[in-house]
């Protein structure tokens, strides 16, 4: 896909030898974790990627056009305090973006801006750990997901009232749902 794409990225994606690299940004209420899937740190805009080679790992998404399936990424023997934001940090529904950034393959400098692959919310984050290693999976929900939900709130009194006791604003709501309103009136058209 070219969509959104620099000139020379286009180039560098259908160069015999290209090279791109994942950027995975976790927003956590301490601040932002960001990950490179690759052997070097990587710089843009300002913030630095910690390189996670080949401990770093990210499952494809399987998504159709009724459904979103998501991500799970798998981080394995990453520095401690990866692992301590993974056992400390609420995480339930932080944000999570990945961008697929080009790299030229001689320097390993970027070509152009990332472009963003994938944008949505932690869903879970189990750890598995042995006495050897420690395992962190990532799992991660499309931000679309979100819109095929129903919604939680009705516009009914009951719902008004389990959120602002003793307004009286949806009282007469519920008898209005079958009503049959014919607007103007002949009444209305007389005057």
């Amino acid at each position: 896909m070219s969509r959104g794409l620099s000139t020379a990225q286009r180039a560098a994606a259908k160069a015999p030898h290209r090279m791109a690299i994942a950027l995975v940004e976790l927003h956590f209420q301490g601040g932002l974790l960001a990950l490179a899937l690759s052997p070097w740190d990587v710089t843009h805009a300002g913030q630095t990627y910690q390189r996670t080679g080949a401990l770093m790992r990210i499952e494809a998404a399987h998504e159709s056009s009724k459904s979103f399936e998501g991500i799970k990424m798998t981080m394995t023997g990453l520095d401690a305090s990866v692992m301590t934001i993974a056992a400390n940090e609420p995480y339930r529904g932080r944000l999570v973006r990945i961008l697929k950034a080009y790299v030229e393959p001689d320097t390993g400098a970027l070509i152009g801006s990332p472009v963003v692959q994938f944008i949505g919310r932690i869903r879970g984050m189990p750890i598995q750990e042995n006495n050897e290693t420690c395992t962190v999976a990532v799992m991660a929900e499309h931000y679309e997901a979100e819109l095929q939900r129903p919604a939680p709130l009705r516009l009914n009194n009951a719902d008004q009232q389990r959120l602002y006791p003793g307004d009286m604003g949806a009282e007469y709501a519920d008898q209005l749902e079958d009503k049959v309103v014919i607007w103007p009136t002949r009444e209305a058209m007389m005057k």
